[in-house]
């Protein structure tokens, strides 16, 4: 029990330490509102995102797949329950750009209208939003679409639509080359020679049962459809990033605060042993002592009310690259994640309080004595000291090496996916063989090993000397993912000799399968598999594809009607083909490579804010290591002053190993950095043809270690000089 009187006193006392430890405070303040706000902001914006889109798809009737039917074969029946066909055909847009037409369907993946209104007429169209915003295109324009002028009316988004790309080998959407729109049946009608069809079917059609009745080719379901999984995973990734940072930075302030209560203890100790003599509870006693929780909670609604106001921008970042339905930030998320950080920042304040200012006195332990006679070996007197000092109290060394691990590693992650993406960007060009690849129109011939692709019939496009026609199928690992498998000529132009299956490096890397391993794929259904025995691995690190010569899936083909697996013929050229261009579906070199530059401006405006708070977040470290080392070694400090130790001894006393335990944080977060960036793109794009290898090398952590040196030097510089100084 504390009197009315001491606890004024007491009081007053508070309100003084507040004053003195007001630095300490503020960096406290500033790492909790920073921190928190980045941490909560994309947590809530990436939440609501997913939610949308989640529910977007329910009441849109997501497909839960798709399929080609193979050349002059039949398609279910109109009003088949479960399945839906619609035909697209691809056309000349603006900027000689690409878009992809088709009536609305009427069942499966229905669009919904985010701005404008629907079709009334048969000269409008209504078109995805990216792709107007990048055109410059508002509602009430005419453009020119194929050789039709149609107003565009309606901007559009549909369930698998929201990712917008031209095929499953473009990484990103490139809405300046690639555009959708929605078209009414009868101007429809006007591209129906030259149209490709699609099935969709739901949740209620059986896949075995399908496959056997339909003869299908580019079988895709839902998991591995990128058109609907990329932005999903665009949003799993932020959100399980957002709550690494969540957990990183609850750490850090767990350590800024035991570090406070450890130095306040220190100052209080005389005090509290003299209220125990006096009979008061230690417990009244250190209630006068918790002025963290101010800046704590000033720091948490800051970053509560950051997060409301920056969720619906940052959900905007990913906005830039697709075409989202109408979605708002979810207010239930919002609370829920803000409550429970409020909840945990209450349980770490009070954790690192009870650790220094436990309920009863706690129990002196005699520390065995380390004479420095037995570290003679060691030449300077200083690192025997600090040596000594750490062995004695090996929980300052510990927390200095695990503070310098996570600020070191939020510092390599963000430089490694930085570097990874730059270098897959770099890479992708090299990578590229061919110009264009064209999907040939439906019953357009077949090819042989010479790669010629016109048929007998003469139906078949104009073959040129650097044409070479292949086939493109879609199988499933054993992991349930899809696999492009291209059947080449043996020895192509493009893709180098191709005697027997052949990976790529990325596929390898991906799958751990090389040169003589067994891969086995299979249909959809599973009724067909494909024993495929590897005899070489390419040096592509960007695409997972698995490459055959011609004929080669039906030599090995088990199982099935006849065994063989449909598939989709193309065109591989070293030029725009002036027969197909604009009349097929097809896909260039220029938009392969395009389509990784616009994932590099989003992710350099992420990334470029997690260096920006990294590099913040580590000056703040060193400075609370710094300053937590200087005010608790006073006594310490003027005993060596008294035996005559001068300033040099004095800082390698106080500081001395701090860089071989840099080294040691940078060397162990990079190992943890190259596999969470690992983890990272994986999770976004695991189901994906396109692979973005990790940065290997030396440049990010010799980066990170002289972002230390430098910063670690202006502070033993300024230890030194304070050595220096009589007081």
């Amino acid at each position: 029990m504390v009197s009315d009187r001491l606890d004024t006193l007491l009081t007053r006392r508070a309100r003084r330490r507040l004053r003195r430890n007001r630095t300490d405070l503020a960096v406290l303040l500033g790492v909790v509102a920073l921190g928190l706000s980045l941490g909560l902001t994309f947590l809530v914006a990436a939440t609501s995102s997913l939610r949308g889109m989640d529910d977007f798809a329910a009441s849109h009737h997501r497909e839960s797949g798709h399929f080609e039917p193979a050349s002059g074969k039949d398609v279910p029946p109109e009003g088949t329950p479960g399945y839906e066909t619609t035909r697209t055909a691809d056309v000349t847009g603006p900027g000689s750009s690409v878009l992809r037409l088709g009536p609305p369907r009427e069942r499966i993946n229905r669009h919904q209208i985010v701005s404008g209104r629907e079709l009334r007429a048969a000269d409008e169209l209504l078109l995805n939003r990216r792709y107007a915003q990048a055109h410059g295109i508002a509602l009430g324009d005419r453009i020119t679409a194929g050789e039709r002028r149609l107003t565009v009316v309606g901007y559009a988004a549909a369930p698998d639509l929201i990712a917008v790309r031209n095929s499953e080998i473009v990484l990103q959407p490139n809405h300046e080359r690639f555009g959708v729109g929605f078209v009414t049946a009868e101007t429809f009608a006007h591209w129906r020679d030259t149209a490709r069809t699609t099935v969709f079917w739901d949740s209620s059609v059986d896949v075995a049962r399908m496959s056997g009745t339909y003869e299908a080719a580019a079988v895709r379901d839902v998991q591995n459809n990128s058109r609907v999984q990329q932005a999903i995973g665009d949003s799993q990734g932020p959100r399980d990033l957002a709550l690494l940072i969540l957990g990183i930075f609850l750490v850090i302030i767990f350590a800024l605060l035991a570090v406070h209560h450890f130095e306040n203890r220190k100052r209080e100790a005389a005090d509290l042993e003299a209220f125990d003599l006096l009979g008061h509870r230690r417990r009244a006693m250190a209630r006068h002592l918790r002025d963290p929780l101010a800046p704590l909670l000033v720091g948490w609604a800051v970053a509560s009310a950051v997060a409301l106001a920056a969720a619906g921008p940052a959900m905007d970042i990913n906005a830039k690259l697709y075409d989202y339905p109408r979605m708002s930030v979810d207010l239930g998320t919002w609370a829920l994640a803000s409550l429970a950080v409020g909840l945990l920042l209450a349980l770490l304040n009070w954790a690192a309080h009870r650790m220094f200012y436990p309920g009863r006195p706690a129990r002196t332990v005699r520390r065995r004595r380390l004479p420095l006679a037995r570290l003679r070996w060691l030449p300077d007197a200083g690192y025997r000291l600090r040596l000594v000092r750490g062995l004695r109290n090996p929980r300052e060394p510990v927390a200095t090496v695990v503070l310098l691990l996570v600020v070191a590693f939020l510092v390599n992650f963000s430089l490694s996916l930085r570097v990874s993406v730059d270098s897959y960007l770099e890479a992708l060009e090299d990578q590229t063989p061919f110009s264009h690849m064209y999907v040939l129109p439906d019953d357009s011939g077949s090819s042989d090993d010479s790669g010629s692709s016109e048929g007998s019939d003469g139906k078949g496009p104009p073959v040129r000397e650097t044409d070479e026609a292949g086939r493109l199928s879609t199988l499933y690992h054993a992991s349930g993912t899809a696999q492009s498998v291209f059947e080449v000529p043996p020895k192509s132009r493009y893709f180098g000799t191709t005697t027997g299956p052949v990976v790529t490096g990325a596929f390898q890397e991906k799958y751990g399968i090389g040169t003589g391993d067994l891969l086995t794929l299979r249909s959809l259904d599973g009724t067909r598999t494909h024993p495929l025995r590897i005899t070489g691995v390419t040096d592509e690190t960007t695409s997972s594809y698995v490459y055959l010569p011609t004929g080669g899936l039906a030599a090995v083909a088990e199982g099935g009607a006849g065994g063989a697996e449909p598939g989709v013929p193309v065109l591989f050229t070293a030029s725009a083909h002036p027969q197909l261009e604009g009349r097929t579906q097809s896909v260039g070199k220029e938009e392969i490579v395009s389509s990784g530059r616009s994932i590099v401006e989003i992710i350099n405006l992420q990334i470029g804010l997690l260096i920006g708070l990294a590099c913040l977040l580590l000056v703040l470290m060193l400075l609370a290591l710094y300053r937590f080392v200087l005010g608790t070694q006073q006594e310490f400090l003027r005993v060596m002053r008294l035996n005559g130790h001068g300033p040099r001894v004095l800082v390698r006393a106080l500081f001395g190993f701090t860089a071989p335990a840099a080294v040691l944080a940078v060397v162990l977060s990079q190992l943890l950095a190259v596999r969470v960036v690992r983890w990272f793109f994986d999770g976004i794009m695991y189901d994906f043809s396109a692979y973005v290898p990790v940065a290997s090398g030396l440049g990010v952590p010799l980066l990170t270690g002289a972002l230390l040196a430098l910063l670690m030097s202006v502070f033993l510089l300024h230890a030194h000089k304070k050595m220096r100084s009589p007081s």
